[in-house]
């Protein structure tokens, strides 16, 4: 187990993260309408997006952008207090999960992601928070503030235990992953299925990398994944 001040302090550190990319994303705001307005045009429409939504937007998704961090972090913490503690074999679990992420996403992630979009009632409850905004920025929470609790408290398989590491999350996930997937980049090369899945709600469910499933019954990848390939 870890000392209780460095899991608070990790937190704290976490939210200074959040607030100190929100101040850059609004000084950067004209980048990230351009980007915007890239992941429109690669699917026919067109972007009428104002700056003062924009940032709107922004400030919405920043002002609960660690909340999924708040909600593990306490409860791998509680499993400590109640006599459960995490064990090495524990820790090499997850990182084994880790290096086969993108396998391993469609097994818990992806079915869950999708049940939350196919199931309305679930989506209003767990996710839609993810979804409301437009745009899809860095210092989204990347789950919905009630998501964490239906995935069993985190997207992988190893749930809140990941959480119990000071930093851990805060370098993989909001400083790793979420840059790369919640980032609508200005430029055609990056445009990926994960912001389309936000900005035009494309049924990919399986993150950036197509699950079996997703190439099966996915309208959007029959008709835009070659689109893709060639950008």
């Amino acid at each position: 187990s870890f000392p209780l001040e460095l899991i608070e302090l990790s937190l704290q550190h976490a939210v200074y993260f959040m607030g100190g990319m929100l101040i850059f994303l609004l000084l950067t705001l004209p980048v990230w309408a351009e980007g915007y307005r890239l992941n429109m045009e690669v699917v026919g429409r067109k972007s009428n997006l104002s700056y003062a939504e924009l940032a709107l937007e922004i400030v919405y998704q920043a002002s609960h952008g660690c909340a999924a961090l708040f909600f593990s972090a306490p409860c791998a913490m509680l499993y400590e207090t109640c006599g459960v503690p995490l064990h090495v074999i524990h820790y090499l679990a997850f990182g084994l999960e880790l290096v086969f992420i993108n396998s391993v996403t469609q097994y818990k992630f992806c079915v869950l992601h999708q049940l939350m979009h196919d199931i309305r009632p679930l989506y209003h409850m767990a996710h839609i928070e993810h979804h409301i905004c437009k745009t899809i920025h860095p210092v989204s929470s990347a789950v919905g503030l009630w998501e964490t609790m239906v995935e069993g408290g985190g997207p992988f398989l190893g749930g809140v235990g990941l959480s119990n590491i000071p930093y851990f999350f805060l370098q993989v996930i909001y400083t790793g992953a979420n840059v790369v997937v919640h980032t609508m980049w200005p430029a055609k090369c990056l445009v990926q299925w994960h912001t389309l899945h936000h900005v035009v709600l494309a049924d990919i469910f399986n993150v950036n990398i197509p699950s079996p499933r997703d190439e099966e019954s996915s309208k959007y990848f029959a008709r835009y994944n070659q689109t893709l390939e060639e950008m």
